[in-house]
């Protein structure tokens, strides 16, 4: 799954591909938009003006709300086709001052201890601290406070993700930029 936005050179250091099988001549049009939407307002588009623009320049891709629009964004912005601001609100083809690519802001905030995996999920890298969810689940409901001096590492600085041993209940979180993912990650970890 993923990669399926018709690219086929990608850079060695791109870290994610798009999760949304695209066909070119939706990519194409929505990337021209973004070009088209940044000439007309002066500045780089959000993905509403973006979408407006192609509802206007191309009325015939059958793309015509938000919700599909930012999908397709999610897509490009994870195969490096655009610069998007500090919080994926502002996207443009040229490089601005802020403005990074997916694959730099994610090596930003995890450096090479993390990677994403076929399937678009984040995944620690092999030099990476992770913990095992069996593990954590007996710390947790035993009532030894050694363990949990023992194991106080897990909840001092950077997030943690779990080891690649087999979890019998998985539980995904997926949401879209802006919509309280950041919170919602904190108080679930």
């Amino acid at each position: 799954m993923g990669g399926t936005i018709c690219v086929c050179d990608r850079k060695p250091d791109q870290v994610a591909k798009a999760v949304l099988w695209l066909p070119w001549f939706i990519t194409s049009r929505f990337i021209h938009s973004i070009q088209l939407a940044e000439e007309r307002l002066g500045t780089p588009p959000t993905t509403v003006e973006v979408l407006t623009q192609m509802n206007k320049t191309y009325p015939l891709v059958p793309i015509h709300n938000i919700t599909i629009a930012t999908a397709v964004v999610m897509s490009i912005i994870r195969e490096d086709m655009v610069f998007m601001d500090d919080i994926s609100y502002r996207m443009s083809l040229k490089r601005h001052e802020g403005f990074t690519n997916f694959s730099e802001k994610f090596r930003k905030h995890f450096g090479t201890q993390y990677m994403i995996d076929k399937q678009g999920a984040i995944m620690a890298a092999q030099q990476c601290k992770t913990v095992n969810l069996a593990s954590l689940l007996d710390m947790l409901k035993s009532k030894d406070e050694r363990l949990l001096a023992e194991n106080q590492w897990i909840f001092e600085g950077q997030s943690r993700f779990l080891d690649l041993e087999p979890v019998s209940s998985k539980i995904a979180f997926l949401s879209f930029p802006r919509s309280g993912n950041s919170l919602m990650r904190k108080v679930l970890e």
